[in-house]
């Protein structure tokens, strides 16, 4: 009897042991590996779900895309709209137990700036000069008004990480990266994990119970769902549309649909690289471009890939924003003209070109669509498939025709075209210049007057959207799976998953 009941309670102690890990770590499947985890040079979506966790901003977005404080915990401007000062928390501090004070913002601010290969010095290249007013107070000067300032520093413009750890890290800084969010960084396995752990003397830390998160990198969206119908993962973003109505009929899975920024699109190589990558008909000729455009059937590609859920557009601004250009519509599919257009570009030759593809299944299945549709155009396209960081990197530097990618969205239009279509944007890698564009790109950042930032925004469309060096095909809404213990997940338009008050029970 005594055996029997010494069984019992070791086998209730197990169960116990294994409710509080399973309470205690929250295990997350992203669709792709994340690139540098180093907020300045970083450009992935999957490297953003990570400092979401990891690192703190200035301030943060919210679900209905406000602006809430984090480390800074006001913010307020000058009559001339050329200064902005915060004023910072007094308890925050970095995962080294370095304190989060002015003089760090300075550093991190200038770091984003000044930094080689730095993302973040299109987003934030009005403002020239930051200083530290006093210990916990810090004054950000532009040289005119900076209307997007404020969305550019709710993201990674404005993540702090240790001045210390980044001095003494260099290069390697993004191997072991120090920041001051609710988790700290304890591993990575490339194309596998990454793992975090709650850092205690986080200045909110009441307000992240999970003491542990492992992010998996799973690219193939079928593997992923399944890891959560089994219980090996307990929340996935990415969930494919086909598979939407798995959670009707699963009640231990819950579905989050959220409207999102996000957008696909063709990039062309107009002139970037040093190998000869832009020296080609579809990148010389703008006629190949709009022949590109004009064989491709957006609405068909919606239905077949997607079930009809997504939004077609010819824009980075999702359809019913004030900031979509209403009077240049999305164009039909019009094969004859796209025949026309490469018969007069090339003589009846026909062209080809390769494109770079992430090795993810749906991206793989829009490739295939369109390359189906421009054949019939005469357009041959190669299609090569690679993994994401390094189509990221080959993208970054001009070694491409065209490439079909995603960008996550912005709250302000200036973080969708601004880094991606001016001549020396951080972004633009196929090196798209025009100097029309690059005018009206300025102006509508430094104007605080919406009417009039629309005028620049549409005459900076009606140029780039002639030259086609992107070709925009939808806007997708935002699919996440969770296990149905998983409480107050939030989903942000954006993109990224916040865990305060997430529980697992």
């Amino acid at each position: 009897m005594l055996k029997r009941l010494l069984i019992v309670a070791a086998a209730l102690s197990l169960i116990s042991t294994l409710a509080t890990a399973q309470t205690n770590e929250l295990r997350i499947g992203l669709s792709s590996d994340p690139d540098a985890l180093d907020p300045t040079t970083s450009g992935t979506l999957a490297a953003r779900q990570i400092f979401t966790s990891l690192c703190d901003r200035l301030l943060s977005l919210d679900a209905d895309l406000k602006y809430q404080p984090q480390l800074a915990k006001s913010w307020t401007f000058s009559d001339d709209k050329t200064e902005l000062v915060f004023k910072l928390r007094e308890n925050a501090t970095f995962h080294d137990g370095e304190p989060v004070d002015a003089t760090a913002v300075v550093y991190n601010m200038n770091r984003h700036l000044t930094l080689p290969g730095s993302n973040r010095r299109s987003e934030i290249s009005e403002i020239t000069s930051v200083e530290a007013v006093d210990r916990y107070t810090v004054k950000i000067k532009m040289a005119h008004p900076f209307t997007p300032v404020l969305a550019a520093l709710a993201d990674r413009a404005s993540i702090m990480v240790s001045p210390k750890a980044a001095e003494q890290g260099g290069s390697a800084f993004a191997q072991n990266p120090v920041c001051s969010g609710p988790y700290k960084f304890v591993e990575r396995v490339p194309q596998h994990r990454i793992v975090l752990e709650k850092f205690e003397n986080y200045w909110d830390s009441q307000s992240y119970p999970v003491k542990k998160v492992t992010y998996y990198t799973i690219v193939d969206p079928t593997v992923r769902l399944a890891n959560l119908r089994s219980g090996q993962l307990d929340v996935i973003e990415g969930v494919s549309p086909t598979d939407v109505k798995l959670f009707g009929s699963d009640k231990k899975l819950k579905l989050y649909t959220t409207p999102s920024l996000a957008f696909h699109y063709i990039i062309i190589n107009i002139a970037g690289g040093d190998q000869g990558q832009s020296k080609n008909p579809l990148s010389q000729d703008k006629r190949i471009r709009e022949a590109l455009e004009l064989s491709i059937d957006r609405e068909i590609i919606n239905k077949v890939a997607f079930e009809g859920k997504f939004m077609v557009s010819n824009q980075p601004e999702v359809p019913g924003s004030r900031f979509n250009i209403k009077e240049i519509p999305t164009p039909k599919r019009d094969i004859k003209r796209a025949r026309e257009l490469v018969k007069e570009a090339t003589g009846g030759a026909g062209v080809s070109f390769s494109m770079l593809v992430p090795n993810v299944s749906s991206y793989q299945r829009v490739a295939e669509i369109i390359q189906g549709m421009a054949a019939e155009a005469g357009i041959t396209i190669k299609i090569n498939t690679q993994e994401t960081t390094t189509l990221l990197s080959n993208w970054a530097t001009g070694n491409f025709e065209a490439v079909l990618m995603r960008w996550s969205g912005r709250a302000d239009p200036d973080g969708n075209v601004f880094s991606f279509k001016t001549c020396n944007g951080s972004r633009n890698g196929g090196k798209y210049c025009n100097a029309v564009v690059d005018s009206n790109l300025e102006k509508a950042r430094t104007s605080i007057d919406d009417a009039q930032r629309y005028s620049y925004y549409k005459a900076a469309a009606e140029q780039y959207l002639a030259d086609r060096p992107y070709i925009y095909l939808f806007h997708n809404i935002q699919l996440t799976g969770a296990r149905a213990n998983v409480n107050g997940l939030t989903i942000t338009p954006d993109g990224v998953f916040s865990l305060k008050n997430v529980t697992v029970e």
